[in-house]
Formats: C-alpha cells, structure tokens, sequence
C-alpha cells in the first residue's frame, strides 16, 4: 500500500550534467538528486515535478531511466509519467492546473531519518522553438542559430512535489509562493566551443576545452535553483574595484554605449543595494541577454533580459537631467535580496519579493538619477480609481499586479513613518535573520516591531489588507495676526478611509514653513501654527510624497482668483468625494462654512 507524501520529503541537493544538441533543439541531462525523509512515516513511493507543465513551453520529456544509487552503484527503478487527475478540458492537460507528475517506486522503502540518492537520465525536446507563444526554453535565432535558457520557473530538473496538485494550484489561483527547499547544487555544462554558457546565478569553478567541446563547473553560492544559458554570445565585462558585471550578448546586436551605462548602473546600484539591506556572498553579476524568455526575470546575483533591450539608444532610457536609467536591472538586482538571500511564501509573497524589488529600484531612481516612479505611479488615473481602492491581500489571494505598484507605495509611507535609519535597518535585519532561509509577511512585521519598538500591524492591516486610502484636501484656513506673531489655523479634512502622515506648507512672503499632520479617515480637524509673519498659501503635500483629494482644489491663495497652476497639470482626484464649496473660498476662508 502506498503511503501518503508528507511535505517533509524535499530534495538537499542536486547535481547535474547538461550537454547541448541545440541542431535538434534538444537537452540531454543526467541529474543527482539527495533526498531526505524528515516525515514520521516510511516511503514506497516519491512524486516528481520535472517539467509537468510540457504543453506550455512547447516541450517533451524523455526519460530514459531512473536509477537508486546504493553503495556506488546504480540499481534501476520502476517509474511512470501520467496526471494524476485528467482535465474536463483536454487543452489543460500537462498545464499547471493538471501537471504530469513523475512517480518513483521505492525498494527498499525509505525509512524516516534516511536519505537516498536517485538518479535521472532523460531529454527534452523543444517541439516549438519560435518566441510566438510564450517562453521557450530552447529559441531559434536568425539564420537556424538556437540559444537555451532554463530559469527556475520552468522546474527542468526533478524536484520532490509532496501534494503536487495542491501546492501547483496554490501558485497558480492565489500567487502564494510555496515553501519549496533552498537547495545546493552543482552543476556541469557541455557544449560546443563556439557558444557561451553560464549559470547565472552560480559561481564558476573551472572551465576547459575537451576537443570540440567547451566543459565548465558552476557552484551555487546560496539556497536556490540552478538558472542556465547557453548560446551564441558575447561574452563583455565591466569592472571596478568592487563588483563586476559579466554580460553575455548577441554578436554584433547590441548599443556598446547602452550596455556600457547599464554597466555602471549596476555597479552603482550594487552598492547601493549593499549599503541599505547588507553584503551578500559574491561581488559578481551576470547578466544575459536572451530571445526566448519575456522581459526580465532574476536570478541571485544575475539576471536574464530580453535581448531586444541592448539595442536601445541612450535617449529611451535618459530622463530630463540626462542621466541614464533603466528600471529592469535594478528591479531585477534587488532580487538577489528579496527572493534570494530571503525568500517567501505563503499570503504576502509578492510583497516581499516584487513590492520590495520595485521600492529598491524606485527609491534608488529617486535618491540618486531624479526619476520619480512613486510620484508618476499616484498620478495615473488607473491608481486612483482602482489599485488604490483594492487590498493587496485577501482571503483569497495575492493581488498580482498591485505589487508592483501599489505595494513599493506602501513601504514608502512605512519608511517615511519609521524614518530612513530605522527602515533600513529594519531591512539589514530582515535579510541578516532570515540569510538563506525562508520568511513570512508576519516574519517580517514582526522584525519592524522589534527593530522601531512600535507595533506596526495596524499599519499593516490598513494599508495591505485594507482597501482605505487617503484623500486629504484642504478646506480652508485662516491666519490672524496676535501677540508675538501670527496664528494660522488650517483646517484638513481626509474624505478616504486611511491615515498616512502628509506634510503641509505654510507659505509667507519670502518664507515657508513646513509641518506635518495626519487626520483619520472620514474626519476633519483643525490645526493651529505660530509663524512670525502672515501665511498667505497653504499647500498640503507639497511634493505630492502622499496623497491628496484635488491639487488644484486645495491651492487656494488668499486675495486671488484661483489658477491653475502648471506644477499641478499631473494632479488627480485620489478620491470619489465632493470637492469643497467654492462659495466658501473669501478672502479669509471661512473654516466653519
């Protein structure tokens, strides 16, 4: 009787040999797999993912023998390849919603405490190698040249899958990242000296050439999954003093000048990224070019880019000042930290791997090349009317694409109300604790409450869980000179359902200043200032960091028509609530009108 597979059973660790047949698109691979039973029960049977969703990268595998290593030698084993559910809809068939699952059969059983060492001979073919449908794992180039590109999505090793069905369909429905093993690895590549071959996020230990054939070994430098390339590249290096970038691009089909500012904007941005959220184990990123997988995707310490990118001119990525910038790469980088170094799972997820990545890379952009993505994000119509009215999490699931936008807005106000010391070090900490481990949203709220002293669940529950959000407006003030200066009432009210702390501006004849406030949601409070001369213009959120009902509603100058000004042009409604009574608007606003 077979026993049930309890989610204790995970591959250690993994060893692999890959050699190429890219002239019939096909990807010979024998794979070492360490498996231990940490369960309480003893196994006759292991089920494997090993490329169970065929049907939607255009592939087929062939396994040719699975074989248990017992005292150096391999004894096989009998195995079969079949869904274990069969779609009402046969085009769902090898999909992720009914994958093809790999079952081993043991003998000996493997006890509890034990481990074993299967091994796996088998080919995959790529029956579609054009880039029209999807991502490809082998993709034809110009003139019958081919590349393979294999991340970790993909899952083209055999990795141990206890409740498959559950675990895929938990990736699939809810965007919930499931707690798979942070495995070591090693892996050898074999293909012809002409072509270039790297694991993107590993680390070279030797290279030689075997006649015809270029032989190299790749470690792994942190728990994860092997990501591989091999195809007709060139191999360029930017360099400092410390951290280099190693691009693999198409010959002859790339801007030098684009990739060499790339390079410097990676080299800065590792620094960067270093100084806020701590060192990692390597000073090496790669970076590769590659036709067959849409936008980026990353790796530790590397990345994979479409190719179609290096060709760009300078002036597509250059803002106003004339600096360049492109958010791919420094969205991708910061993964090395949030999916890397700290992974996830569970409800959250996508707010710690795309929320955090986004934030890294719009508050590097921000800081230090005067590109705003947090403010042009709040400006669009679609973030006010919709992403800012939904939850970035629910019973249900993970809302996907406001992670990466909604979400970097939210740690933003986290880090305006903890202050950058305590943000930062909040993040150091989140990635020293969990270094090459797994952690959890709650993981993660629970180090911001340490490392500030505060709690902070009820941000969270506001600001993630919730669908509340800001509208402050202005609505009226008044400022009456007394003893010693001038008092300066200024009335706020928030028409959303959220509170965030909002700066204000008190603006004077050749003076400002600055104050900051919160009201709650719903409410309207008064605020009273001492200044040493008569406010004339009172703006809230003056650099639109928050968030307000109207801009050009709530600039309001004591004595004037109102104007729209030419700074506000970008400014939308945040909120469906009622603008103020413009018959309220005198030359002393009238604050109980």
């Amino acid at each position: 009787m077979v026993t049930e597979l309890p989610s204790a059973v995970e591959v250690t660790y993994l060893e692999i040999s890959l050699r190429t047949d890219l002239p019939n698109s096909r990807l010979k691979i024998a794979a070492s797999c360490a498996i231990r039973n940490e369960g309480k029960v003893p196994l006759d049977r292991l089920d494997f993912y090993l490329l169970g969703a065929e049907k939607l990268y255009g592939v087929e595998v062939d396994i040719a023998k699975i074989a248990r290593l017992i005292g150096g030698r391999q004894t096989d084993v009998t195995f079969q390849r079949s869904m274990e559910q069969e779609p009402k809809d046969p085009s769902q068939a090898r999909t992720f919603a009914y994958p093809e699952v790999t079952s081993v059969f043991l003998s000996p059983v493997l006890n509890e405490g034990e481990e074993c060492r299967l091994v796996f001979d088998y080919v995959i073919t790529c029956v579609d190698t054009t880039r029209a449908k999807g991502d490809k794992l082998i993709c034809e180039l110009e003139k019958g040249k081919k590349e393979t590109c294999l991340i970790a999505d993909f899952g083209w090793f055999p990795l141990v899958m206890a409740d498959l069905q559950k675990t895929m369909g938990l990736v699939a429905r809810k965007n919930f990242f499931p707690r798979l093993p942070k495995l070591s690895w090693r892996v050898t590549l074999t293909h012809p000296a002409g072509l270039q071959g790297m694991v993107i996020d590993g680390k070279l230990q030797k290279s030689e050439q075997v006649g015809e054939q270029m032989v190299s070994e790749w470690r792994s430098i942190v728990g994860g999954w092997p990501q591989v390339f091999i195809g007709p590249s060139e191999r360029v290096e930017k360099s400092a003093e410390d951290v280099t970038v190693v691009f693999l691009l198409p010959s002859g089909k790339y801007n030098p000048e684009y990739v060499d500012a790339l390079g410097d904007l990676v080299i800065h941005t590792y620094r960067v990224y270093t100084e806020w959220f701590g060192p990692l184990e390597s000073n090496e990123v790669h970076i590769v070019a590659t036709s067959g997988i849409s936008g980026g995707h990353g790796a530790f310490l590397g990345m994979t880019v479409e190719a179609s990118d290096f060709q760009k001119e300078m002036s597509e990525n250059t803002n106003e000042a004339g600096e360049f910038f492109d958010q791919t790469a420094p969205h991708e980088l910061a993964h090395s930290w949030w999916g890397g170094a700290v992974s996830s799972y569970g409800r959250g997820t996508k707010f710690l791997r795309e929320s955090l990545a986004n934030f890294s890379a719009w508050h590097l952009a921000r800081q230090h090349y005067g590109t705003d993505f947090f403010k042009s994000t709040l400006r669009k119509k679609t973030f006010q009317k919709d992403w800012a009215k939904k939850s970035l999490f629910n019973a249900e699931s993970d809302e996907r694409g406001f992670s990466y936008t909604k979400g970097p807005i939210v740690l933003d106000i986290l880090r305006r109300e903890m202050g950058d010391e305590v943000f930062f070090r909040t993040l150091r900490e989140f990635v020293r604790r969990n270094r090459n481990a797994y952690a959890t949203f709650i993981d993660f709220v629970a180090i911001c409450n340490e490392v500030s002293r505060r709690d902070w669940m009820p941000f969270f529950y506001q600001w993630c869980y919730g669908n509340g959000w800001a509208a402050y407006h202005l609505v009226g003030f008044e400022s009456t000179e007394g003893r010693g200066g001038w008092e300066t009432k200024v009335k706020i009210r928030n028409d959303g359902e959220a509170i965030v702390r909002c700066p204000l501006e008190l603006r004077m004849n050749g003076k400002r200043q600055e104050e900051t406030f919160w009201v709650q949601g719903g409410e309207e409070k008064t605020f009273v200032y001492q200044t040493d001369r008569e406010v004339t213009d009172v703006v809230v959120d003056p650099n639109e960091t928050v968030y307000q009902l109207n801009a050009k509603e709530d600039r309001m100058r004591i004595g004037e028509e109102e104007k729209p000004a030419a700074e506000d042009s970008g400014a939308q409604q945040v909120s469906e609530a009622p603008t103020p009574d413009r018959s309220t608007v005198t030359r002393v606003l009238n604050l109980d009108g």
